[in-house]
């Protein structure tokens, strides 16, 4: 029992070992060699270093002189790293937000997620909600026999609609 529930957290420790570092991106470069000191951007070293402050880190192989620089692969577009402070490769961590859905306005307009147009023909107040548009009218606006009273009908709303709506029987 021992046995397998240590081959279930290893497995799961893998995984999620792996899922952190198909994150990272991988260039080599030729550095001048001392001794088994690797010397790159005013650091010399052996072995691996973690610039302060950076999310990347540096793998010294002297016998070929060379330095990997490991860094992190942009991010998908819609996403951001999560937390560039954390330590080397968990910093390449990323977080993505659902794209969200314009809104068909007709006539090959559309208006993007969060925003709002003011019309001014025909008058109303257009609003897109992640591909729901709702569009709010003058008051009276469906009725033909109602108008607005001192309304600027070349103003965007709501000044089109006017400061009062005026209806004859």
């Amino acid at each position: 029992m021992l046995i397998k529930e240590l081959c279930a957290m290893s497995l799961l420790w893998w995984t999620l070992a792996q899922a952190s570092w198909n994150r990272v991106r991988y260039v080599n470069v030729r550095v001048n060699v001392t001794g088994r000191y690797c010397t790159y951007d005013n650091h010399s070293f052996t072995d691996r270093m973690s610039p302060n402050g950076t999310c990347e880190e540096r793998w010294c192989y002297s016998k070929r002189n060379t330095v990997t620089l490991l860094t992190c692969k942009r991010p998908k577009p819609g996403c951001r790293y999560r937390n560039k402070t954390d330590e080397f490769p968990y910093c390449c961590k990323t977080k993505c937000v659902k794209a969200k859905q314009p809104c068909d306005m007709g006539g090959s307009h559309y208006l993007g997620d969060g925003q709002v147009f003011n019309s001014t023909n025909p008058c109303g107040k257009y609003e897109c909600h992640n591909g729901n548009l709702t569009v709010k009218k003058c008051d009276g606006a469906d009725d033909d026999k109602c108008e607005g009273s001192f309304a600027n009908k070349t103003q965007p709303y709501p000044a089109c609609c006017g400061v009062a709506t005026l209806c004859t029987k």
